[in-house]
């Protein structure tokens, strides 16, 4: 992901009373450029659309209606919903980068549509920023201690080359590692491997 990309956040203000880590954790990455309001205008959600620079557009769903979905333009962003009160209209579930993000209480269901292979960094830094004690419980798993320490750092949305500085080893070794945890869970990529580590979430 480039650092110079720009996130949009849409929620209301008992949002980040809620979730005080939500936007500190998303500008570990790129910038964040948050409104917050009880009702998204059709005018707000089409300049939110056209704005340039965009990595991803968050929206917290009580925020707008399905309808307001409905006859967008494509795009080249991700778009993230969060408890949405609704289904994703049918063109939207098409779509190779639309998520949804179900948060109940201590429950997380979170599905991706498509691979979103490069999104999987943002998608860790929600559930980060959404969870900020989250803890991954890992002792039953057959990874190595340095698998485990891989893992932990892609869940907080890192990219091989950080990974690679913070535990002194190369990024071949990095992507190594990612590769033997993709084989011992017996999934085909790094974000069904993300996701697999969240559906092991424990509040710590």
């Amino acid at each position: 992901m480039n650092d110079v990309g720009k996130y949009i956040l849409a929620a209301p203000h008992s949002i980040i009373d809620a979730h005080p880590q939500l936007i500190p954790t998303l500008e570990r990455s790129g910038c964040v450029e948050a409104y917050f309001e009880n009702r998204l205008s059709n005018k707000r959600l089409q300049d939110m659309w056209q704005s340039r620079d965009v990595e991803a557009i968050i929206i917290f769903g009580p925020l707008l209606t399905a309808a307001q979905l409905s006859g967008l333009p494509p795009r080249n962003f991700a778009l993230i919903l969060i408890n949405p009160p609704f289904s994703l209209p049918e063109d939207f579930s098409r779509e190779p980068m639309c998520t949804v993000i179900k948060q109940t209480g201590d429950s997380l269901d979170l599905r991706m549509w498509g691979q979103g292979e490069r999104y999987a960094e943002i998608l860790c830094q929600l559930v980060l920023g959404l969870y900020a004690n989250l803890h991954i419980e890992l002792d039953n798993v057959n990874f190595t201690e340095k698998e485990k320490e891989v893992l932990h750092m892609l869940l907080q949305g890192l990219r091989d080359d950080y990974i690679a500085r913070a535990l002194f080893i190369s990024p071949k070794t990095v992507r190594n590692h990612i590769s033997n945890m993709l084989r011992k869970v017996r999934v085909d990529s790094r974000t069904q491997l993300v996701l697999w580590a969240l559906q092991k979430k424990k509040r710590s």
